[in-house]
């Protein structure tokens, strides 16, 4: 047995990119066989910090006391960028409705996998294949006219639905290397991406990092889960590997990955993200990397997962806040196929419901995805009459129906710049009943109209937030003429004559006629006094602390994110009197690289902005990666004397609530300077 003297000593060091740092010049042994912990002096090999890249790096240290004590720190060095997404004006980006399949065989162990039409189980990864058609699965998908296909290509015992020989090295029987007959090599994800393309659909891949938590303790200690070594060098090899090979194989031909639980602690403590990137961009650097959680450095868009486990996702989708990034609803009672083909149907919303929050989705998704629908074909889908649980396809071809007439004011679109839909606004909620998207070109607006006027037959809107000023409006799906005027009081859309409000989404497409010149504009940073106050703070943590250019200290809240009364919590500056406003900047708090960036980040978060608090008005709307550098943010040139930073509603998590990287859901900004034009 070895003595504490000879036990391997490693510790973690978080640095940021750029940062000089002195590395400790003492280590802690841990106690060990009734030995007390003990501390020695160390000598590191020399390592200039400031200039190591982002990732994991290894240096060695010698105790002087202890000369063959092996030591070693794992220095975890976090970018200090954003990185720019490769896919800026991608099919993602303006993708707006998916269906998000769990498929897969979990093994005896994990619950969680898609049943038969009779309602049974398939006993074997074998069994879960067998009758499982993508040709059938892929038409239904063309029925349901969904853009893109969410799909698992494992899931828990990360049991791989195409031939990974690696998958197979490390865990025997894992992947379709394993099986027998027609199954034995099989590859549905090959399959997958011809059946989808050859009907002008996207595959998006399920993938996920830390799938080890769902491991037997013999496939953790097969694949290097529990090694910390090298900041868990064998796992990460081991997941590096795995993708690398799935990488090369799919090429240019996959669409998109998307990794899950990229808020979890596993992934915030196992996994070299900078590595992950670099890996799934290998052989085709435009794919589309989306993660479950807020952005981070390994993806390019975060996604938000709801839950279908519980009631609390059940409520009336009217009542369900907007996210500005993929969100995924389950409407089954779980994600996965459970119920059999003469069970009550499990479906959660009407057609009618879904369409309007689609709605609501598209005119906030910024950061692409739309709204993604869970729902689990049969794994014997080739035989069975319906391919889903009762009345799921049923409900979601009515959706594509709903959608049809309107199309082009939903799919292919982005959110309006005219008009913003702010994080966490629910259609209940809307202040003019209203949200708007626009095409790619900005040559059309498209007003939905979600809580039609009480009375009368006319809508009028604020004026828009870019200075557009529109030429004509229809009425879609019509096309017949509306009438539109338009004045510095703002815009008003009236019926055509016979024509009612739609009870559903009334559409008015509005023509450009022509965009202020954006004429640059000088910025300086605004030197006066501000005067910070907040809707409340967690503790010492007052609005005061994000003045101060320490940034150690910050304006902390603690979860919930709605006051009582409905509000979003929030932080405002006073700047005194009336400036030309041109952007924030916010800095994330440093008093822990990790818990700042992770459980105490500030992700989806508002600007508003007026000349009075009682104009206040959002300017702004966005997500702050899961990274530490200074987040600049730039608007339209807006005259304001308030400024206020609003936290939305926090992402209900299946599993939790916002943050469940630890203890509680929080949000913090270390530092908020304003950026002004130049007199």
């Amino acid at each position: 047995m070895k003595g504490i003297e000879q036990t391997p000593v490693s510790v973690l060091i978080e640095l940021i990119q750029g940062q000089a740092a002195a590395l400790p010049p003492q280590v802690q042994l841990p106690a060990q066989d009734g030995a007390p912990a003990k501390t020695v002096a160390v000598q590191w090999d020399a390592v200039d910090t400031a200039s190591l890249t982002p990732g994991v790096h290894t240096v060695r240290a010698v105790a002087p006391e202890l000369p063959e004590l092996p030591i070693q720190a794992d220095l975890l060095v976090y970018a200090n960028r954003d990185h720019q997404a490769d896919n800026q004006d991608s099919w993602y980006r303006r993708a707006k409705y998916a269906l998000y399949v769990t498929f897969s065989h979990n093994g005896p162990l994990w619950d969680g996998y898609a049943v038969r039409s009779d309602g049974t189980l398939p006993a074997t990864f074998q069994e879960t294949l067998e009758q499982f058609d993508v040709e059938r699965f892929a038409e239904d998908c063309r029925e349901m006219g969904v853009e893109y296909v969410n799909f698992t290509s494992y899931h828990g015992h990360m049991y791989v639905i195409w031939p990974s020989q690696v998958v197979n090295a490390h865990l025997p029987g894992h992947s379709t290397v394993a099986l027998t007959g027609q199954q034995k090599n099989r590859d549905v994800v090959r399959e997958l991406i011809d059946a989808l393309h050859r009907r002008g659909i996207k595959l998006q891949l399920y993938i996920h990092s830390t799938v080890g938590d769902t491991f037997t303790e013999e496939m953790r200690q097969a694949t290097g889960w529990h090694d910390p070594t090298g900041y868990y060098k064998r796992w990460n090899d081991f997941i590096n590997d795995f993708f690398d090979e799935m990488a090369k194989r799919y090429g240019t031909d996959i669409d998109s990955y998307y990794i899950d639980m990229i808020t979890s602690p596993d992934y915030a403590r196992r996994m070299d993200v900078e590595r992950l990137r670099k890996t799934l961009k290998k052989y085709n650097p435009q794919v589309v990397l989306t993660g479950n959680g807020a952005t981070d450095i390994a993806v390019d868009y975060g996604s938000r997962e709801d839950g279908c486990m519980t009631e609390r996702f059940s409520q009336h989708l009217d009542d369900k806040p907007a996210f500005l990034d993929q969100t995924v609803t389950g409407i089954s009672r779980a994600w996965f196929s459970s119920v059999g083909a003469g069970a009550e149907s499990p479906v959660k919303f009407p057609p009618e419901q879904l369409f309007r929050y689609l709605v609501l989705t598209a005119s906030a998704n910024r950061y692409g995805g739309g709204l993604a629908l869970g729902a689990t074909p049969y794994a014997d889908n080739a035989v069975s009459e319906q391919g889903f649980e009762p009345g799921v396809k049923a409900c979601l071809v009515a959706l594509g129906g709903l959608i049809a007439p309107v199309a082009e004011s939903i799919k292919g679109t982005y959110p309006s710049d005219s008009y913003l839909t702010p994080a966490g606004m629910t259609i209940r909620q809307l202040p003019h009943g209203f949200v708007a998207t626009q095409s790619p070109d900005g040559h059309f607006t498209y007003i939905h109209v979600l809580r039609a006027p009480a009375s009368g037959d006319t809508i009028t809107l604020p004026s828009p937030l870019d200075g557009k000023t529109f030429g004509e409006a229809v009425l879609l799906p019509s096309g017949k003429a509306a009438r539109l005027t338009q004045d510095d009081n703002g815009v008003t859309l009236t019926l055509p004559s016979g024509e009612g409000w739609d009870s559903l989404d009334t559409v008015f497409r509005l023509t450009t006629a022509s965009v202020p010149e954006q004429t640059p504009v000088e910025e300086t940073l605004y030197t006066g006094p501000i005067l910070a106050t907040a809707s409340d703070a967690d503790g010492s943590h007052g609005a005061e602390q994000a003045l101060d250019p320490d940034l150690t200290t910050f304006w902390g809240v603690a979860a919930p994110f709605k006051t009582p009364d409905g509000a979003d919590k929030y932080l405002q500056l006073d700047l005194g009197s009336v400036q030309r406003v041109t952007g924030l900047i916010l800095t994330p708090r440093r008093d822990s690289i990790r818990r700042a960036t992770l459980q105490f980040h500030l992700s989806s978060y508002n600007v508003l902005a007026g000349e009075t608090e009682e104009s206040l008005r959002p300017v702004h709307t966005g997500e702050l990666p899961q990274t530490v550098n200074a987040k600049e943010i730039s608007f339209p040139t807006v005259s304001a004397r308030y400024i206020r930073v609003t936290v939305p509603p926090g992402w209900d998590f299946q599993y939790g609530d916002y943050a469940v990287y630890e203890d509680h859901a929080y949000a913090s900004i270390g530092r908020v300077q304003v950026k002004v034009a130049k007199p």
